[in-house]
């Protein structure tokens, strides 16, 4: 039984280790996501005009001015 106790233990022990390098490996895939997605921000934030006035709407598109207003419908 001590035998089998401590082959029993060093399997435990081999398992916690192969599981700690499993998770090791998931961190390190996630941090290198993570670094990614930083570094896509980065290149689109140095592609943005941080000058611009901000109290101006960023994506709002103009009028045209020859365009008809729409009629009012009533529901």
């Amino acid at each position: 039984m001590r035998t089998f106790g401590q082959y029993a233990g060093k399997l435990r022990r081999a398992a916690s280790e192969f599981t700690r390098q499993f998770e090791e490996a998931m961190h390190e895939a996630e941090l290198d996501e993570v670094r990614k997605a930083m570094a896509d921000m980065r290149d689109t934030a140095a592609s943005l005009d941080l000058g611009a006035a901000i109290d101006q709407p960023v994506m709002q598109p103009k009028p045209a001015a020859d365009a008809a207003p729409a009629p009012a419908t009533e529901i």
